[in-house]
């Protein structure tokens, strides 16, 4: 069975699996459109590397005696019955170190693998009583556990059961009874996304959109209503998140369709945003300002515009569009 990739968009990979029926897509990555606040290539870059790291850490968690290539099977071709049956040297290193805690986490997530499909994936398809003797068994297992990295694993599969059962107040809680201190690996980024999926199905957008935007997952941010009143809210919540790149994006692009009738207000609140100075992006708020002028055709207020924008601080793949700009306009 091929293992897929766990680093995925959470609130994409959910909504597909219970409204659509089409798979995981990467975002438009049309050329069409001039302005550009955020690149995808580290997201996708996260995913490649998650797949190494979780090889690498159950690699080094059996002190590096047993070879990678039969970590990597466990991970991607074995059952639940293979933990007891001896045929896999990782499992059988684990028999003989007698390691019951690690056992118990392999026998239940392998089980949850044969049960959705997928060890780290979003469930497609749910047995709600099997799913919630999983959890009770991770939750039990995890709290008497004492390797702290371990401990980590069964508080991560047992928030992932509780998203894929919509139990969203217990992913919350289960987060925030240490997910924060969790080590800095992709196991922690994973689990602050499902976190963040919780707090959008419990209506708390603005520290959802926000961190998305720190973990750089814009398929996610797709799901917001990127309407003017939420970037505010977005902003009046943290004027410095990285979400709003991707919501100014969004919106000058729209613009350049023909779709955004609102844009004297956008103008305004850009504007607002450089006078208060909050934000540590300066350079993207006046360059939106620059590429408006320049759709409506005012090139020479977009010209003095983005030579402003040249001049501010902010993200380098803003700084970076910023100076493309000034060479189309002129």
């Amino acid at each position: 069975m091929r293992w897929k990739r766990f680093i995925v968009s959470a609130l994409l990979v959910a909504a597909v699996s219970s409204s659509f029926a089409c798979g995981y897509c990467e975002p438009d990555a049309s050329s069409t459109y001039m302005f550009k606040t955020y690149d995808i290539a580290p997201y996708l870059q996260y995913k490649e590397d998650a797949n190494f790291y979780n090889v690498g850490f159950w690699y080094q968690y059996a002190n590096k005696e047993v070879p990678r290539s039969e970590v990597w099977a466990a991970l991607n071709d074995c059952h639940a019955v293979d933990v007891e049956n001896g045929k896999n040297a990782f499992f059988a290193y684990l028999k003989k170190k007698h390691d019951s805690d690690a056992l118990a986490y392999w026998e239940t997530v392998l089980a949850f693998q044969d049960l959705t499909g997928d060890e780290w994936d979003y469930a497609e398809s749910v047995d709600s009583a099997a799913m919630r003797e999983m959890a009770k068994t991770l939750e039990a297992a995890g709290r008497k556990c004492d390797d702290a990295s371990l401990k980590e694993r069964f508080a991560y599969q047992y928030i992932r059961i509780m998203f894929a059962l919509n139990e969203y107040k217990q992913c919350r809680q289960a987060w925030e009874n240490g997910g924060e201190q969790w080590q800095d690996t992709v196991l922690r980024k994973q689990g602050r996304l499902y976190y963040a999926g919780a707090l959008f199905y419990t209506g708390e957008l603005c520290k959802a959109a926000d961190i998305y935007g720190e973990c750089s997952d814009w398929n996610s941010l797709r799901f917001f209503k990127g309407k003017l009143e939420f970037m505010q809210e977005l902003y009046n919540y943290n004027p410095r998140s990285k979400a709003l790149m991707f919501f100014v994006q969004n919106y000058e692009n729209s613009y350049q369709d023909g779709k955004n009738v609102d844009v004297k207000k956008f103008t305004d609140f850009c504007k607002q945003v450089l006078k208060e100075k909050k934000t540590d992006n300066p350079a993207m708020w006046q360059a939106a300002l620059a590429h408006i002028a320049f759709l409506d055709r005012n090139y020479a207020k977009a010209i003095e515009m983005i030579e402003k924008a040249c001049n501010m601080d902010g993200d380098q793949i803003v700084k970076d569009n910023a100076r493309f700009l000034r060479l189309v306009y002129h």
